[in-house]
């Protein structure tokens, strides 16, 4: 059986998402899904992990969006998913739902000075 090797290069292109984040005001996040797209890396746990040294270090936060599950729009940037409630008030419909924490949060990459670190 072949091994099948791995190309590095997705790495690289995390950390230019990441400085993109660190440094541009405008530039300030990404979700986990868009930086699935850009950075193509072997698996969501790879890049998961990476995502955590570059937290750790400083520079870029994790914050987790509760989104609407009829319009998609969102409802609110929490900075644990243990401060996200169980019902919100849906802004976009004006009705209550109950939080799916499966469904209806995402993971956002942010510039730290986007949640006052």
């Amino acid at each position: 059986m072949i091994a099948q090797t791995i190309s590095p290069d997705w790495k690289e292109r995390l950390s230019a998402e990441v400085g993109k984040l660190r440094g541009s005001p405008s530039y300030c996040e990404l979700t986990l899904n868009r930086l699935k797209e850009l950075v193509k890396p072997p698996s969501e746990q790879a890049l998961t992990l990476a995502l955590l040294d570059f937290v750790s270090v400083g520079g870029i936060s994790v914050g987790y969006r509760v989104v609407s599950p009829t319009t998609h729009a969102s409802l609110g940037v929490y900075r644990s998913p243990f401060e996200i409630p169980e019902q919100l008030l849906d802004d976009s419909t004006g009705e209550y739902i109950e939080v799916d924490r499966f469904q209806d949060v995402e993971a956002v990459y942010t510039n730290e000075a986007r949640f006052g670190h």
